[in-house]
């Protein structure tokens, strides 16, 4: 089974235009798969285009920068990094080519593949407002036009990906920016992205365990802090455990001493 490596922000050879030239092999009727061997997001170039915001958001759960080429990606990434349902998340894993009954053929690289209980998904990141832009006031609205013509493509490309993959037997889901909004409220992943990175102690991290499974999986986030005995920020270094998957918490409202944590059941030396 393909297992993207983990992309260490030290190698940089994905800003290079140089690489291995492209291998393709059969994923299905008419499918054909593109990945490279050790791994790492199969587009080289990260590019700034028009209003699009690109870099690299580094995941405390993957060790990792993930590469996003929009706001909406990046918002995808930082909720895989803090939600507890999510194993693992690669971005940009591999390029299929689709090839129709007329020998036309279109490629297309997903934004994401993200591992949820075992279970791999292939993720597309939209804004709704994109893919569904206002009617066209009239036969002079130029822009309106454009706008609404450009998406119709866009959702048949991504019709015809669906069912490439569902030929498969992938999965893929389509993840707007009003999904990722709904999953989590933005400023708690925030606050708990802010918080990754804070290191603990193999006594505290064993104290936390201790206490949280004798609370039978879940303690207050005040009562978790109390626990710590070497930390310079209990709270902090607290919430760190949940970008790192070894925590969970309520992604809905902002951490208060009343909130609850529990274990997701990851182990640590899997961090």
């Amino acid at each position: 089974m393909f297992q993207p490596r983990v992309f260490r922000s030290a190698d940089k050879r994905i800003l290079h235009k140089s690489g291995p030239e492209k291998v393709w092999e059969s994923l299905g009727s008419g499918v054909e798969v593109f990945r490279y061997p050790t791994g790492e997001p199969v587009r080289r170039i990260i590019t700034q285009g028009g209003s699009r915001k690109v870099g690299g958001f580094y995941s405390w759960k993957m060790m990792n920068h993930t590469v996003f080429e929009s706001v909406t990606e990046e918002r995808c990434s930082m909720l895989m990094d803090v939600h507890s349902a999510v194993d693992a998340f690669y971005a940009q894993p591999e390029t299929i080519r689709v090839t129709g009954t007329e020998g036309n053929s279109f490629e297309y690289t997903p934004d994401f593949l993200s591992i949820l209980g075992g279970t791999r998904f292939r993720l597309e990141n939209k804004r709704a407002c994109d893919l569904w832009p206002p009617k066209p006031a009239d036969r002079y609205d130029e822009s309106g036009i454009r706008k609404w013509e450009k998406a119709a493509l866009v959702r048949a490309r991504l019709r015809a990906v669906r069912q490439a993959y569902t030929r498969c037997g992938l999965q893929w889901k389509l993840v707007l920016d009003l999904h990722i909004a709904n999953m989590a409220a933005p400023e708690v992943v925030d606050e708990l992205v802010s918080h990754g990175g804070r290191p603990i102690s193999e006594g505290d991290w064993r104290r936390l365990r201790e206490h949280i499974i004798a609370a039978e999986n879940a303690t207050t986030l005040d009562a978790a802090s109390a626990v710590l005995r070497e930390a310079e920020d209990p709270r902090g270094t607290v919430l760190a455990r949940v970008s790192e998957g070894l925590l969970g918490i309520d992604l809905h409202e902002i951490p208060r001493d009343e909130s609850l944590v529990f274990l997701t059941g990851r182990r640590r030396d899997e961090v």
